[in-house]
């Protein structure tokens, strides 16, 4: 009836057989126990990540998302990526082609067709690709007071 199976397996095999006081504490005690199986049972799924929460934006372009899609075929004016920010209230959309995905590109999109037609947002949430999370993109948000939170 031994094994190598975890303790759900354990437990009702040996139920069908057996019973003692506190059954299922001993079983995980002596499963955690086995040499063997924490040698070769490894952990299979990614751990949880922090999950933090941010108030609700309260008006449009206060908290925006931002990714680069892409690559794609190149296009005729020689393009192969798309820059995507969105408005977390109204979910409107801006989205220009480009020709990389870079950090220059992204920190000139942000300054030239957000910032100085709409204003500074509260929070730009972005993923932790390299042309978003540099110093130049931090040099912007510290600049202009923008908050910028990295999602996971």
């Amino acid at each position: 009836m031994s094994g190598h199976f975890g303790v759900q397996r354990t437990l009702c095999k040996i139920r069908t057989r057996f019973w003692w006081p506190n059954m299922r504490k001993s079983i995980e005690h002596y499963i955690s126990s086995c040499q063997q199986c924490m040698k070769f049972n490894i952990l299979r799924s990614k751990t949880p990540g922090h999950l933090k929460s941010f108030d609700p934006p309260t008006d449009v372009f206060q908290v925006l998302h931002m990714d680069f899609w892409g690559p794609v075929r190149t296009s005729a004016q020689g393009n192969r990526y798309v820059l995507v920010l969105t408005d977390n209230l109204s979910k409107y959309v801006i989205a220009k082609a480009m020709s990389n995905n870079t950090a220059k590109a992204a920190a000139e999109f942000i300054m030239n067709e957000f910032i100085m037609v709409h204003g500074a947002p509260e929070r730009i949430i972005t993923d932790n690709g390299v042309h978003f999370n540099n110093t130049l993109m931090k040099n912007i948000t510290t600049m202009t007071r923008i908050a910028h939170a990295f999602s996971v």
